[in-house]
């Protein structure tokens, strides 16, 4: 699932089923040297603090913040991996 798309904003976060959020293509990544210009968070709350970030750098995020607020009840919860049934 999406939290949000470039179309829409300046960033674009999902759900990552290897676990935790990503940042795809994430320029502050990429500023900071990462190899990958991607941020992966573990926990929700995680992702919110890294989104404020990118609206202090004057990014767009959308309606990220909010709806991964809306979608976990515990934004300190670590998000693992889905598995298959």
């Amino acid at each position: 699932m999406s939290f949000e798309r470039f179309l829409s904003s300046d960033v674009y976060v999902f759900e990552h089923s290897g676990g935790g959020i990503e940042c795809c293509g994430c320029r502050l990544e990429s500023f900071n040297g990462g190899v990958l210009w991607f941020f992966n968070a573990s926990t929700p709350q995680r992702m919110i603090d890294h989104l404020r970030i990118h609206e202090a750098y004057g990014d767009d995020t959308g309606g990220a913040i909010p709806r991964i607020t809306k979608s976990y009840k515990d934004l300190n919860a670590i998000l693992k991996p889905y598995k298959r049934e």
